[in-house]
């Protein structure tokens, strides 16, 4: 066994986070997606807890983007018929396994309040049970995921989306896994609507809309960045 993977899917920087469009231009959502994006990887390496990140995108150029040093990080590249979130995070999942790992963590990638204290302090959970949920603020939501166990890792399909709460219960009782809850703090707001951006902070909101790279479209040049390990699954 080789520890602990968490895998983050992030869909691309570009034309997401559209229920912000009322308050936020195009540019200002890209710059918002790749520092909420650079906050949850620093956080994930932060915490000293993760063996491996792995990232899955369908944009190549993604790290280009963020404003993180991608040492230790695996970019998976989501290939175009491999379609939707769940899809992304299969592909995750499938390579955490490859990698022999004892548990596995989903996050999601759009948690603004996340910090390494956040994260090592959900990684500490009882080793008991096989499937513990990080809801979100409203309690419909999964933010985070974690897997322990093999049995509970390879059998385990994900639901992330709509009513991903009850699914993934739902889930760990058809596979017979313990299953447990958490309403912790620095994951239970992922930042998707004008309610959620106003509960942050005027400071939080302007940091999140700093740029801390140069944020350029590839077609318009590269942007500065790392090497980064890339790991294309057909």
């Amino acid at each position: 066994m080789t520890g602990t993977s968490v895998v983050i899917p992030i869909r691309g920087v570009h034309g997401g986070k559209s229920r912000l469009s009322p308050l936020l231009n195009p540019s200002e959502r890209a710059t918002l997606i790749a520092s909420m994006a650079n906050g949850v990887i620093e956080a994930v390496k932060g915490s000293g807890v993760a063996d491996s990140i792995l990232v899955v995108s369908r944009e190549p150029d993604l790290f280009h983007y963020l404003g993180t040093s991608t040492s230790d990080v695996t970019l998976m590249i989501q290939p175009a018929y491999s379609i939707g979130l769940n899809a992304a995070i299969d592909l995750g999942h499938h390579e955490a396994l490859e990698r022999d790992s004892d548990r596995i963590m989903v996050l999601s990638a759009d948690l603004p309040l996340l910090t390494a204290r956040s994260v090592s302090d959900f990684l500490r959970q009882e080793a008991s049970t096989d499937v513990i949920l990080g809801m979100d603020r409203v309690g419909l939501g999964t933010n985070g995921l974690l897997l322990q166990g093999r049995a509970a890792m390879s059998q385990f399909s994900f639901h992330f989306g709509v009513d991903s709460r009850r699914l993934h219960r739902e889930e760990a009782a058809r596979i017979g896994a313990g299953f447990g809850e958490r309403c912790a703090h620095g994951i239970a707001l992922d930042l998707d609507t004008p309610d959620d951006w106003a509960m942050l902070s005027e400071e939080m909101r302007r940091q999140l809309l700093t740029p801390s790279y140069t944020l350029r479209h590839p077609s318009l040049g590269a942007a500065r960045t790392a090497p980064v390990a890339l790991l294309e699954r057909a």
